[in-house]
C-alpha cells in the first residue's frame, strides 16, 4: 500500500482565540447573557412559577423559545428600576 503525504491543504491550523482582559475578569452571567427562569428568579428572589406567570402575561421583560422563557439582567434591571420609581407613597403626617 502506498502511503499518502500530508500537504499543506491537508493540515488544518486551529488558532488559539483572542482573548479580551475585561471579559476574562467577568463573570459570564455579568456580561448580559441571557438567563434561564431559574437563575433569574434567584436573581429576583421570587419562585420561578411566579416568573414564569409574569412572563406570560408580558408583566415582566422576557422572551419565549419554544416552551422556555429567557430573561436578560439589563432587561431586569431597567425593569425593577422603574416599578421602584413610578411607586409613589402617600406621606404620612405625625398626628
Amino acid at each position: 500500500m502506498l502511503k499518502r503525504q500530508n500537504t499543506k491543504a491537508d493540515v488544518i491550523r486551529i488558532s488559539r482565540p483572542v482573548r479580551h482582559p475585561q471579559l476574562e475578569t467577568a463573570h459570564p452571567r455579568d456580561i448580559g447573557s441571557v438567563w434561564t427562569s431559574d437563575e433569574a428568579a434567584q436573581y429576583l428572589r421570587i419562585n420561578p412559577r411566579t416568573l414564569t406567570r409574569m412572563a406570560r402575561r408580558g408583566e415582566i421583560p422576557s422572551i419565549q423559545i419554544g416552551r422556555l422563557w429567557r430573561f436578560r439582567r439589563t432587561d431586569l434591571d431597567d425593569w425593577l428600576t422603574s416599578k421602584v420609581s413610578s411607586v409613589s407613597y402617600p406621606c404620612r403626617l405625625n398626628s
